[in-house]
């Protein structure tokens, strides 16, 4: 009986961790210091930036001179094929799990990272030098980044749609009224996504390095504004003109338009020419948390990638949990429940506390009495976690701990922040991690 206690403990050991540091960001030659901060900006490729940051950190390992994957084309290569899958009536009744697990199945954002990394394996990525041009032909203006034509461009087409049922007459007139609703829509977004209670103070308290932050966020705004202002009641005008007639050119509103089709036909019409397409390394992969999981399990699953093979994991979590220092999942993880565990947190009722989102953990610390995970995100490199700390990066590329409060310089790069693994597990619905 000893004996066997002796093996269970030893295997135990074996298979879990110490709260060792571990930081990706400092292994030689890191392929963190090739792969940008993404920033999303509303459109719902999170899924899709956290599969691309796990592709290229794998490359990058293998091969210096590995070219980044271009998430845009991660995303529409993934939804056009499940697309093309489920236009089958036997896939559809086959295929459950791409029936649950994908969210907006014509449009690019809000999908299951599994599925789009199981995808990208077989479809193959297409140049991202190819990918901007094509956004950059019809894009037409500089005022909009790639992902905020993109949500633009999902906008027209879902206000397009709408006005189809109502039986509309697309008139000139109709369609420019189409045109403003989307652009206010995404100013709106934006607006949501930009705006920081903390630089809103009027009594002179900010910093300049404060104000200057306040600045930048505030001529983004101007910036798109500009395009819905030129002219709101009659034609559009200056860049918006351009940006109107180009996004105008891709529809035919004599007939229904489906997203996909015309992003194929057009943005990225090239990427189909023979050659444009090549075959990346995804490497086997498992995925934690879809059916019954323990919050322990899913923290081992995450430990395996960053101690055994010195990898980011993937993780699907509650957005929520970044931003509210008391935050509590909208279900209690630390009991079972009859649903699975994904199931339980990203349900229809519970879409809205919690918020589902996607990032990668590169690294893990002890402090106090709780072991800490680093959330390397995808709202750009200047993404502040507002009640927890974070590891900044100076101009020099030195690393120190710092917080919104305390950070001060402008340019200061935000790594990623830090989460106590037990809140973190609590609110995380899986882990994907490569094998």
């Amino acid at each position: 009986m000893k004996s066997f206690l002796f093996i269970l403990s030893f295997i135990l050991s074996a298979t879990s961790y110490p709260c060792s540091d571990v930081n990706l960001y400092n292994t030689p030659e890191s392929p963190l210091r090739k792969i940008p901060i993404y920033d999303q900006d509303g459109d719902g490729l999170c899924y899709a930036y956290t599969a691309a940051q796990m592709i290229d950190y794998y490359n990058f390992k293998k091969n210096p001179d590995h070219k980044l994957t271009s998430s845009h084309w991660l995303a529409f290569a993934h939804k056009y094929k499940n697309h093309k899958h489920m236009s089958k009536f036997i896939n559809r009744v086959t295929s459950p799990r791409r029936v649950v697990g994908i969210a907006e199945p014509n449009q690019l954002g809000y999908s299951d990272i599994n599925l789009a990394l199981k995808d990208i394996k077989d479809v193959g990525v297409c140049d991202q030098e190819v990918v901007q041009a094509g956004i950059a032909k019809f894009k037409k203006t500089n005022k909009l980044n790639d992902d905020e034509f993109l949500y633009l461009f999902n906008i027209f087409h879902r206000n397009v749609k709408e006005k189809r049922k109502s039986d509309a007459q697309f008139d000139d007139k109709l369609i420019t009224e189409i045109f403003h609703e989307s652009l206010k829509e995404l100013i709106m977004q934006r607006e949501s996504d930009l705006t920081d209670p903390l630089l809103d103070r009027e009594d002179g308290s900010l910093t300049d390095e404060e104000l200057a932050l306040r600045y930048s966020k505030e001529k983004k705004i101007k910036d798109l504004e500009s395009l819905y202002m030129c002219d709101p009641k009659g034609s559009p005008a200056g860049d918006a003109q351009e940006l109107y007639s180009s996004i105008k050119s891709v529809f035919n509103f004599e007939r229904k338009n489906k997203q996909l089709e015309l992003l194929k036909e057009n943005i990225f019409a090239d990427c189909f020419k023979e050659g444009a397409a090549k075959k990346v390394e995804v490497p086997s992969f498992r995925h934690m948390g879809e059916l019954w999981t323990s919050n322990k399990k899913l923290l081992r699953t995450m430990d395996d990638a960053l101690d055994k093979r010195q990898e980011p994991a993937a993780i699907g979590y509650c957005s929520k949990a970044l931003n509210s220092p008391g935050f509590e999942p909208p279900v209690d993880m630390t009991v079972s429940g009859l649903k699975p565990r994904i199931m339980r947190l990203t349900s229809s009722e519970n879409i809205k506390k919690c918020s589902p989102h996607y990032s990668i953990i590169v690294g893990r610390r002890k402090r106090a009495d709780s072991c800490q995970y680093m959330i390397r995100n995808t709202y750009g490199s200047h993404f502040w976690n507002k009640t927890m700390d974070c590891t900044c990066e100076s101009k020099n590329k030195e690393q120190f701990d710092c917080t919104y409060q305390s950070h001060g310089d402008k340019d200061v790069t935000v790594l990623g922040c830090w989460i106590p693994g037990e809140k973190l597990a609590e609110s995380t619905f899986t882990v994907t991690s490569f094998k």
